[in-house]
């Protein structure tokens, strides 16, 4: 009997393994993000000159510059350079596996029913699948997970290796995404409260926890000083919080946007938030004080930064008991009464409902990545790029389309910006020009961008057909276009 339990457990690990496999294939996109291109360039020039603390790709001089993602700028060079595009696409999926699993990891620790398990893996990723690239996001996912799933296994088992690998984890982290150090202590910090004995009507505090709570400064402290273990020092521990207020940050980049229901994801993000506060009003458990403080921390970070809704959707898998509990509630209700065959059909009905909304999703996004390339020519002006390098050189002084700034530094050109977003800011480059705040000013053409572009003596300009900049500068007889295809211009200053 034993045998066959087993055999039947293995099956079921293999078709599932089978399914989501598929499913990753079909929502992991083909489609390189901006970010791979610098990620090449730095790990590159780190591997073949050393670290260093300045900047050497854009026209501006003796800028200051923290790689925060040294690590994967790293990895990411090494596996361009052996494998090609091929092979970060490869890696890419590994990565999506290896959340994927972490995620299965978490929801068995939460949740009775082994298939329930299985299911939600499906949805997280889902939900996920926007953050899903060729960037340090993917590693500090991977961390943030196996951070979470670390510390429960703690609480359960009290065994001192778990402490030494909580301890571990920020020395990783401050070494492959400086930036989001401060969560890893967030989350420790959260577990660690339960040392306070905070009574509130739905709030259970938790004596198992609270047992351990104190081991949990163990890491904490040791993480305080690993993370010094940086070839940047203060700076690479700092650059997180620098974030949190940094005006061309918060304001411009799309990522750093808050909450609206007017943006493609927010309807998504909004219901996301629904599931969870509806199952906290009517669940009948009390919720445990870590679990509620990690999910509505995680929710007002979201409401601030979109980008923070990854981490809810990590954050939330410690509330899955909540949402379990509710479910069952209303089985309860529906089963009320009904036979056997009858609890059977319901269940049927659900399973085959559950499937084809996971069909449904997978398809939509395969059917998005069947024409996509790694270099889409509507989002990736190849061929001006070739004719900046044929026709113009590659140490000009251009002013560029943000999102192309990248993919200029990976054909070695000189930029104007590009998407390492703090370098241009005064806070990080150590210059007294705000390089960020005028790109804005420029590309919108507001004021006297004219005079801002003397300012930087620009030569020539890179830009998207759309953008004000493009409707504009022609205007003006000392600029004149050189070279147009679908999505840009080239635009020479005449002198």
């Amino acid at each position: 009997m034993s045998e066959k339990k087993g055999y039947k457990s293995i099956i079921k690990i293999v078709i599932f393994c089978l399914l989501m496999g598929i499913y990753i294939l079909a929502l992991y996109k083909i489609e390189l993000q901006n970010d791979t291109f610098f990620d090449i360039k730095l790990g590159e020039k780190y591997l073949s000159e050393g670290i260093v603390k300045e900047d050497h790709f854009s026209i501006h001089e003796d800028m200051n510059y923290i790689a925060q993602h040294l690590g994967v700028n790293i990895v990411t060079y090494l596996v361009y350079h052996y494998f090609g595009y091929n092979g970060l696409y490869i890696l890419g999926l590994l990565l999506t596996v290896l959340i994927a699993v972490l995620f299965y990891r978490l929801n068995l620790n939460f949740l009775n029913r082994k298939s329930l398990a299985y299911v939600l893996v499906f949805f997280e990723i889902y939900f996920m699948q926007s953050f899903l690239s060729i960037r340090a996001q993917m590693y500090s996912y991977i961390f943030f997970l196996l951070e979470i799933l670390v510390i429960e296994k703690f609480v359960k088992c009290n065994k001192k290796r778990y402490l030494i690998i909580l301890s571990i984890i920020p020395l990783i982290l401050i070494n492959i995404h400086a930036g989001v150090v401060p969560f890893y202590f967030i989350i420790l910090g959260v577990y660690f409260l339960n040392i306070l004995k905070i009574k509130v009507s739905k709030i259970e505090y938790d004596e198992k926890v609270k047992k351990v709570s104190l081991s949990l400064l163990i890491p904490i402290l040791i993480g305080m000083l690993v993370i010094f273990l940086n070839p940047f020092g203060m700076d690479a521990i700092t650059y997180g919080f620098k974030t949190l207020s940094n005006n061309f940050i918060n304001n411009y980049i799309s990522e750093f946007q808050p909450f609206s229901l007017k943006n493609p994801c927010g309807v998504i993000i909004a219901a996301y938030f629904a599931i969870f506060i509806f199952t906290f009003i009517f669940t009948d458990k009390k919720i445990k004080l870590h679990h509620f403080l990690l999910l509505f921390g995680t929710l007002f970070m979201t409401l601030m930064s979109l980008r923070h809704f990854s981490l809810l959707i990590i954050c939330s898998v410690t509330c899955l008991p909540y949402v379990e509990s509710l479910v069952d509630k209303l089985m309860n209700l529906i089963y009320k009464d009904l036979q056997k065959r009858g609890k059977k059909l319901v269940k049927a009905t659900f399973t085959f409902v559950t499937v084809l909304v996971l069909v449904r999703m997978a398809t939509a996004s395969a059917l998005n990545n069947e024409n996509t390339s790694f270099l889409p020519e509507d989002k990736y002006p190849l061929q001006a790029i070739e004719y900046i390098e044929n026709n113009i050189g590659k140490d000009k002084r251009i002013f560029n389309e943000y999102t192309w700034g990248s993919l200029m530094m990976f054909h070695d050109i000189k930029v104007f910006i590009d998407s390492r977003a703090d370098l241009y800011t005064k806070e990080y480059s150590g210059k007294e020009n705000d390089i960020g705040i005028d790109y804005i000013k420029i590309n919108n053409c507001s004021g006297n961008y004219i005079k801002l572009l003397e300012k930087y003596d620009i030569e020539y300009l890179f830009i998207r057909k759309s953008s004000n900049l493009a409707k504009n500068i022609l205007e003006h007889a000392e600029y004149q276009l050189i070279y147009q295809d679908d999505i840009s211009y080239i635009i020479q200053k005449v002198n």
